[in-house]
């Protein structure tokens, strides 16, 4: 273990005594170990928890060892825990937690802390930044974390602190974090506001550049509430819980009712998803492949062209709170995709000239292909 000049454990991590990976047959026993994942299970990727606490030299070490074997291993860092560095691990072709994306979109919490899809900026966010998001953080960008858009993993919500449904709800002001929650089922139901928040969170995670994370459960708005019945002692019991990592199963527990509750926003997610992996323009566009287009009204309002193969695209969004946002378009047709209602790979209808958006609303639009 790490050491300090007096003899004691070091716990840069906040979470126990630091593994001394610098150590050779520490170094052995980690490369040893992925090694044998690799082979003997075919595992073919790799998250690193608190990943800055080991040294650049394994690292480096693992990368090369591991693409021996498969050269297509996805090696993901969580890159904090005794310093912060995405973009150190992506000059290591590593992909790293992008939890700029996250704190960027929806905040960093739920009190005073809110992000782009409550009409408001958080931290060094601003349209700009947005932008840079849509195409992987890169760091061609002011404040970019990666040489490649593949090595940035967004997400919005993950194990720790609030789902992003739990989120929402906290922040929409409707529920305090410390109010008993005594029907659970009443209380996931979202609200008709909460819902077009988690679609619009949904849109621009699953039409932006880099690697996809989702959360067990957040394609239907999963709540974490301590359960009452728990033998635990808790003082939190029947509240909502900030961090689960040490609770029961009946907190962790994926409830599918659930799903069946919030059903929109399920399907929701699935037409997104659908769209993503029909077409290759979500996932492999270049930089510049996207041209930013600001609203004349509002700095939460924007939207970009999307050129891909044979495909044109439009991806609009709105993130004002109460303020509907009309967007010209360029000439010719163009299929409605997705709109505030639903997602997916079929046309909903056709329009021209303009499209107007609800507040707290996106779309995606594909240029109607000429038939002679």
């Amino acid at each position: 273990f790490r050491l300090d000049e007096n003899g004691n454990y070091i716990s840069h991590s906040g979470c126990g005594n630091d593994l001394k990976s610098e150590r050779p047959m520490v170094r052995r026993l980690i490369i040893d170990s992925i090694l044998y994942w690799m082979k003997e299970y075919h595992i073919d990727g790799f998250r690193f928890d608190l990943s800055t606490l080991i040294d650049w030299e394994t690292i480096e070490m693992i990368g090369r060892e591991a693409r021996k074997i498969n050269p297509n291993v996805i090696l993901i860092a969580e890159a904090w825990g005794g310093g912060y560095n995405p973009r150190g691990f992506s000059e290591k072709n590593f992909a790293a937690w992008n939890d700029q994306i996250r704190n960027g979109i929806k905040g960093e919490n739920p009190f005073y802390g809110l992000g782009w899809i409550f009409g408001q900026w958080y931290g060094n966010n601003s349209p700009q930044r947005i932008k840079s998001y849509v195409n992987g953080t890169l760091i061609n960008d002011e404040h970019g974390l990666f040489y490649k858009k593949e090595h940035s993993v967004n997400y919005l919500e993950s194990h720790d602190g609030y789902t992003l449904g739990d989120f929402i709800r906290i922040a929409d002001n409707k529920f305090r974090p410390d109010k008993v929650i005594n029907n659970v089922n009443k209380f996931v139901k979202l609200t008709p506001r909460q819902l077009k928040l988690n679609k619009l969170a949904a849109l621009f995670l699953l039409t932006s550049q880099g690697i996809v994370m989702i959360h067990e459960g957040q394609e239907f708005a999963r709540t974490k509430i301590i359960s009452s019945k728990t033998k635990i002692i808790d003082s939190h019991k029947s509240q909502i819980d900030y961090n689960s990592y040490n609770k029961d199963n009946s907190t962790n527990y994926l409830n599918y009712h659930h799903r069946d509750i919030n059903k929109e926003l399920y399907d929701y997610y699935k037409g997104l998803i659908e769209l993503r992996k029909t077409y290759s323009a979500f996932r492999r566009a270049d930089y510049h492949d996207i041209s930013f287009y600001d609203h004349y009204e509002s700095e939460f309002g924007f939207c970009y062209l999307l050129k891909n193969e044979d495909n044109i695209f439009m991806v609009l969004f709105n993130a004002e709170q109460n303020k509907n946002l009309e967007f010209p378009l360029p000439n010719g047709e163009w299929e409605v995709l997705v709109d505030k209602n639903s997602a997916g790979i079929k046309p909903l209808y056709k329009i021209s000239k303009s499209i107007i958006l609800e507040s707290t609303t996106g779309a995606v639009l594909r240029q109607a292909k000429s038939h002679f």
